[in-house]
């Protein structure tokens, strides 16, 4: 998100009229000019003159167009002759850092389909294929009873092998994924939903859909029971299948990067 602050100095006596040019034009803005994800207008505490707006856009593209659209000029014709030397002073202008996960890897189980919150569990560090980039479902864990190897998206596996540390300091027998628990798992999942703007999905809404996109790509039932874990197709096919509009996907790399 790209981030813009400033602060005007209003002359007396012009106060009411600068805060309804401000409140329009964001009114505007957000309405109207998609990239506008926050506009927000703020009262100095000590002194009654001065008011501070806080903005946030897609983009530092998009804030560019909303510096050249209607909203934006029109706003500036209004207040400058209301405000102290015509013009803003500028606080923040630059995009937010983002806060990288130290394993996003943690909710890959659920949104791969190849294995459950249970299997997620249960997983060791002994269970990491470091050189193939995979993980071991043990047929004494998973849901088939059969055991399983997982790849892993490159992102994932980079993230996972940064948190393990040095081969020689690891310890075979301990959980792969050590602070992932369900509660910590859905929370993340339901922020990320929040901050992409997509609707609210639980790990198990995300081995759904990934076994109705299988089901729209052309696998067979068959295939897409050994994900989902069903030896039923009759089970895999009414319960686990469902109706899409198309077949994308969110890019693994990208969902990394805006739920940050």
């Amino acid at each position: 998100m790209y981030h813009v602050a400033v602060y005007f100095d209003v002359k007396p006596g012009h106060v009411e009229e600068f805060i309804a040019a401000a409140q329009q034009d964001g009114r505007d803005s957000g309405a109207n000019e998609p990239g506008t994800l926050r506009f927000e207008l703020i009262a100095d505490e000590n002194n009654p003159n001065r008011f501070y707006l806080n903005e946030g856009y897609e983009s530092l593209e998009t804030f560019n167009a909303h510096a050249e659209g209607p909203y934006f000029q029109k706003f500036f014709e209004t207040i400058t002759p209301l405000v102290e030397g015509g013009a803003p002073t500028w606080l923040i202008r630059g995009n937010r850092v983002q806060d990288q996960p130290q394993a996003p890897v943690a909710v890959v189980g659920d949104s791969a389909l190849d294995f459950r919150y249970a299997d997620h569990v249960a997983l060791r560090v002994g269970d990491y294929d470091e050189p193939r980039r995979r993980v071991r479902l043990r047929a004494s864990t998973s849901k088939t009873r059969k055991a399983l190897w997982v790849d892993l998206p490159d992102e994932y596996a980079d993230a996972l092998e940064a948190s393990l540390g040095p081969r020689e300091d690891r310890d075979p027998t301990a959980r792969l994924f050590a602070e992932s628990g369900a509660d910590a798992l859905r929370t993340a999942i339901a922020k990320s939903c929040k901050a992409l703007g997509i609707p609210l999905f639980s790990p198990h809404d995300l081995r759904h859909r990934r076994s109705s996109l299988l089901h729209r790509q052309g696998r067979t039932w068959a295939e897409i029971g050994a994900f989902v874990g069903q030896r039923s197709a009759r089970v895999t096919s009414d319960v686990y299948t469902h109706v899409l509009l198309d077949d994308r996907e969110v890019d693994h790399r990208a969902l990394l990067i805006e739920s940050a």
